[in-house]
């Protein structure tokens, strides 16, 4: 897929770390050995985009693409469909901002049902890639016993950053101590702050009920496009040569899935219009009003998640 990227197409591989125990560069014997200690959550990965020297016809191969590495933080422990996409939008973010003509994501992960390959993370894809003016994305899955990538090679060298510096005397309690500690050593690595706050406002944003999705276990590929933003396409295994619209090699029964819009939207309005005065944004509060008086439309509330985005993520140089 790197291989044969144009100019308004980028990948993204993503993948949880295992988390980070946190630690302090002086500690006494009961704390190093017997104590139940704080840990922080790391979700890694890069973004792959077409080099500009590449020529129209020149493969990837020819001329290696772009690599933007980063690596966001968390307080929370959750590695839920919820957190996923908290850890994702200043990614997003920084991607639309570095590369404004990509209009095609590619997502590639492994597939927990806990974490990537579950209804609810189906249902986010939906609802936040109108909010990032995508026109495609799909989301493809690693088979079992896959080996190792790059979202594992940076997840390994934060550590060791980490650990390195608290053997030069830094105490890393929390995230926030985590990132100042690996920041200015990791210069190449992008690193955001995830708050549960974060977490939190994407909780509002789902329904009470998600329909399963027929086939989950056996979805390698899942597609998306701007022109039905509330169905997904399913596929045993990814396909690079049809349409996110329609495949011919490789689609389940059923092909398609379709959310309803209509469902429970009237509550998350309500659960973001406090979480946005919780947070004080008096835009993001009248466009939450605005969006209760015409009964939770769907594109006010995700003009608000898009307000509130970058409000809430904070980024570390």
């Amino acid at each position: 897929m790197k291989r044969t990227l144009r100019c308004n197409e980028a990948v993204i591989l993503i993948d949880f770390s295992e988390n980070y125990e946190c630690k302090l560069s002086a500690e006494v014997q009961s704390a190093h050995f017997g104590a139940s200690k704080k840990q922080i959550s790391l979700h890694t990965g890069v973004v792959y985009t077409r080099n500009p020297d590449a020529e129209p016809n020149m493969t990837c191969a020819t001329l290696q693409p772009i690599c933007t590495s980063f690596c966001t933080v968390s307080d929370s422990y959750r590695h839920d469909a919820s957190a996923i996409w908290a850890h994702l939008q200043p990614v997003l973010k920084l991607t639309a901002e570095r590369f404004p003509d990509i209009d095609t994501i590619h997502f590639q992960s492994d597939g927990p049902t806990t974490q990537y390959r579950n209804k609810t993370n189906f249902y986010l894809l939906t609802h936040f890639m109108n909010s990032f003016a995508m026109k495609e994305v799909t989301w493809n899955f690693s088979e079992s016993g896959h080996g190792k990538s790059s979202a594992d090679g940076i997840g390994g060298s934060v550590k060791r950053t980490a650990d390195n510096g608290v053997a030069h005397g830094a105490d890393i309690a929390n995230a926030e101590s985590f990132l100042k500690t690996v920041g200015s050593a990791s210069p190449k690595v992008n690193f955001f702050e995830v708050l549960p706050s974060n977490i939190e406002v994407v909780d509002a944003v789902l329904p009470s009920k998600i329909k399963p999705v027929p086939n989950t276990m056996q979805i390698h590929q899942l597609t998306w496009s701007k022109l039905q933003p509330s169905s997904i396409g399913m596929r045993y295994l990814s396909c690079c040569a049809c349409s996110t619209s329609s495949c011919s090699h490789y689609a389940l029964k059923p092909s398609a899935w379709h959310f309803s819009e209509t469902t429970c939207i009237s509550t998350s309005v309500k659960g973001i219009l406090s979480l946005a005065r919780l947070f004080g944004h008096k835009t993001a509060v009248r466009l939450a009003d605005c969006a209760q008086t015409v009964n939770g439309n769907r594109l006010s509330m995700l003009f608000l998640l898009h307000l509130l985005a970058p409000c809430l993520c904070t980024k570390y140089d």
